[in-house]
């Protein structure tokens, strides 16, 4: 078994909102967790991302953390235990891509035909071509991806040629601006083993952990209420395709993501045991 591990140190950094964010919460917005509009001059609130819905951008909202599902006969550390004689599993939450749980955090079945899933776009090319990997990969994990990748994509770069909505870019758009590896309430570790078995770019039973790789998201939909979504995982591998910030080219939505994909621009969608709670509101007028 390839068990690859890193290690990193988290910062932030405290920025104060601009004093013209009152006028807009004093008008109910504030109720609603929204308070940046469309063109970014109110940033989001230090547990607001933004998110490509169906007609324009609109701001997630996450009132808790996220949650990662260890089914009693899953083996996520694949290390011959299932989870249920396996205490080891939970020492770390293991969120995994390419697994595919049968139920969600509320113990439900997950209905596979809910396109109610939060969908994260990797991007899996380097559009400034300066192989650039973030100091929290250790070099023997860089190696892997240098090697696994023809080089280290802007997922994994602390100054990724394009933009993406995690971490979060700070001001105009967010309050904070996050480090690499960090986006609010999601997890600062993620195991693409399972996926890149798929791929066929690791032996089977392999793990693969990087710090969150930098991502941008998806909903289908501008407004939706909290609840437990699901997330799901696309990897861009072709730069034209990748969205601009403000959504006004590549890919915005899940038809985006189809067409993408039948182009071959666009790895398969993989599902996650990764779990986020969170609402969403349009930031458009």
């Amino acid at each position: 078994m390839k068990n690859i591990i890193h290690n990193k140190n988290l910062s932030q950094i405290g920025l104060l909102l601009v004093g013209i964010l009152a006028s807009s919460l004093s008008m109910g917005k504030e109720s609603e967790g929204v308070s940046m509009d469309t063109k970014s001059n109110h940033p989001l609130k230090v547990n607001q991302v933004q998110a490509y819905g169906l007609n324009g951008l609109s701001a997630l909202t996450f009132s808790m953390n996220f949650a990662c599902v260890h089914e009693a006969s899953s083996d996520l550390n694949f290390n011959g235990k299932i989870a249920a004689i396996d205490p080891l599993e939970f020492a770390m939450p293991i969120c995994s891509l390419g697994t595919e749980p049968k139920i969600s955090i509320t113990g439900k079945p997950i209905d596979i035909a809910d396109d109610d899933s939060l969908y994260l776009l990797g991007p899996w090319f380097d559009a400034d071509n300066d192989n650039e990997s973030a100091l929290s990969i250790n070099p023997e994990l860089a190696a892997s991806m240098k090697k696994l990748f023809n080089g280290v994509p802007d997922a994994f770069d602390p100054t990724p040629g394009i933009a993406v909505h995690c971490p979060e870019p700070g001001l105009p758009r967010t309050e904070r601006k996050g480090e690499f590896g960090t986006c609010t309430m999601q997890p600062i570790s993620v195991d693409l083993g399972p996926a890149m078995v798929v791929l066929g770019l690791i032996p089977p039973n392999s793990r693969f952990v990087t710090p969150l790789p930098n991502h941008s998201m998806i909903i289908n939909g501008d407004n939706l209420t909290p609840k437990w979504r699901q997330i799901k995982v696309v990897m861009v591998n072709d730069a034209n395709e990748w969205p601009d910030a403000d959504g006004t080219k590549g890919v915005t939505s899940l038809q985006g993501i189809r067409d993408c994909q039948a182009n071959k621009k666009c790895a398969p969608t993989f599902s996650t045991n990764l779990f986020m709670y969170f609402s969403a509101k349009s930031l458009q007028h």
